[in-house]
């Protein structure tokens, strides 16, 4: 009994890591792929209450602004 408890456990244990896991992204690669950007940013519009503090929420947030800052610079220049 205790060896089919401690099966049971470890086989919800792989269930629940699965591989499912979203890539997270850097703000560097955010930048770099604005299509990406754009669609992780929409779903973290649409579900803030859920999303709002995920890696990738909070590096498309900062991808977003230093986005900004380059584009600013260069029409400085």
């Amino acid at each position: 009994m205790k060896k089919l408890l401690i099966a049971t456990v470890a086989c919800l244990g792989l269930a629940a890591c699965n591989g499912n896991e979203e890539k997270v992204y850097t703000v560097d690669e955010l930048v770099n792929d604005p299509a990406t950007l754009e669609r992780i940013y929409k779903e973290c519009g649409n579900d803030p209450g859920r999303l709002s503090e995920t890696p990738n929420c909070k590096n498309v947030a900062q991808a977003r602004w230093k986005s900004r800052l380059n584009n600013m610079s260069k029409s400085l220049q």
